[in-house]
C-alpha cells in the first residue's frame, strides 16, 4: 500500500526581500510546480492575486486538483512579535509588517493558512528532503540577506514560545550574510545588483571571496559550539540562499575552527561534535517547507503541538 499523492495538495509562498518564491506539494511532501520572481514591493494583497494565478496555472499545466488543496502557508523573512501571525521583518517588506497575515489570505482562498518565517520553513524543507533524511536532529543556518535558523529536534520542528527559536544572529557579533558578501566583492570591484544578482552570478574564483569564507567561518564555529552545547544536534546544517560551492566552503572552515574550540579529551575521548554541512535544498526550500508544514501536521503528526512550543496559529 502507498499513499495516493494526488490526494491532497498545499500551497507554500516564501517571501523574501527581494524574491517571491511559490510551489504546490503533494501529498508525499514532492513539489509538483514552483513559481519564482522578484519581489519588487509587493504587498499582501498583490501577492495573493499572483498566488491565484499561480494555483489555477497548476491546475491547468499539471493537472492539480484545486478543490484538493487543502491548505496555503506563508514564510516571510523576519521575526514574530507577540502572539498569532504577526512578523516584523526588515523595511524593504513594510507591506508584510506587524500585521495579520492569516486571516486576509483565509478570507481570500477560504482555506486554512498559516504563516510561519523564512528559516523554520527551511528547516522544515531540509528536513522533508534535505539532510532530514539522514539526521533526526539539526540546526539549521539560513543564510540569505538577513541571517536566521530554524531547529529540528526529535524530526519535529521546535518553534519556542513565540516561534522565534533559533535566531541565531543575536548570539553572533557580526553575523555573516549575502549583503556582507556583496560588500566585500564591491570593494574588490565585483559589482552586483542584488542578492539575487550575485547568487545567479557567483563565482568561487572572485577576488574576496575566500577571506569572506575565512572570515565566516569562525562565526558559524562558535555558533555550532554554542547550538552542540545548548541542543546536542547532529549537524548545522547552512543553507537558506548559499550558492552550493560556497556553502561546502563554508562548512569546511567552520569545521576546522569548532574542533579547536571543544575541550580536550577525557580519558582517551573527547565531547562528540555537531558535522557542519552544506544544505542539500536550497531552491524554493522555504517554499518547499512552508507547504509541507499543514500536511504534515494534518496528516503525520496529529501530538506535534506537545513537543514544539507555541503551535501555529
Amino acid at each position: 500500500m502507498a499513499l495516493n499523492p494526488a490526494a491532497s495538495y498545499a500551497a507554500g509562498l516564501s517571501v523574501m526581500t527581494d524574491l517571491m518564491e511559490m510551489v504546490v506539494v503533494d501529498l508525499a511532501g514532492r513539489p509538483v510546480c514552483s513559481r519564482r520572481f522578484p519581489n519588487s514591493r509587493m504587498t499582501p494583497d498583490t501577492a495573493a492575486e499572483q498566488l491565484r494565478a499561480f494555483l489555477h496555472d497548476a491546475a491547468d499545466r499539471e493537472g492539480v486538483d484545486l478543490h484538493r488543496v487543502q491548505a496555503i502557508s506563508l514564510a516571510v523573512a523576519g521575526f514574530f512579535v507577540g502572539a498569532g501571525t504577526r512578523l516584523n521583518p526588515s523595511s524593504q517588506l513594510d507591506a508584510w509588517a506587524l500585521i495579520d497575515l492569516q486571516a486576509p489570505f483565509e478570507a481570500a482562498f477560504g482555506i486554512p493558512v498559516t504563516v510561519e518565517n523564512i528559516a523554520n520553513a527551511s528547516a522544515v524543507g531540509e528536513q522533508l528532503l534535505g539532510l532530514g533524511r539522514r539526521f533526526n536532529s539539526f540546526a539549521y543556518v539560513n543564510v540569505a540577506a538577513g541571517f536566521g535558523g530554524g531547529i529540528i529536534l526529535d524530526g519535529r520542528l521546535w518553534r519556542g514560545v513565540h516561534g522565534n527559536a533559533g535566531e541565531f544572529a543575536a548570539i553572533l557579533d557580526a553575523p555573516p550574510n549575502l549583503e556582507t558578501l556583496r560588500e566585500v566583492l564591491a570593494a574588490q570591484g565585483i559589482e552586483t545588483a542584488n542578492v539575487l544578482d550575485m547568487i545567479e552570478r557567483f563565482d568561487m574564483a572572485w577576488p574576496g571571496v575566500d577571506a569572506w569564507v575565512a572570515q565566516s567561518g569562525d562565526q558559524f564555529a562558535r555558533l555550532a559550539q554554542v547550538v552542540h552545547a545548548t541542543m546536542d544536534v547532529e549537524a548545522l546544517v547552512l543553507g537558506g540562499r548559499l550558492p552550493r560551492a560556497l556553502a561546502e566552503a563554508l562548512a569546511h572552515q567552520a569545521g576546522a575552527g569548532m574542533a579547536a574550540m571543544f575541550p580536550p579529551p577525557r580519558r582517551g575521548l573527547g565531547l562528540p561534535q555537531p558535522q557542519i554541512l552544506a544544505a542539500e535544498i536550497n531552491a524554493s526550500a522555504a517554499a518547499i517547507g512552508a507547504a509541507s508544514i499543514p500536511l504534515a501536521r494534518r496528516y503525520y503528526d496529529p501530538i506535534a503541538h506537545l513537543n514544539q512550543g507555541k503551535p501555529l496559529a
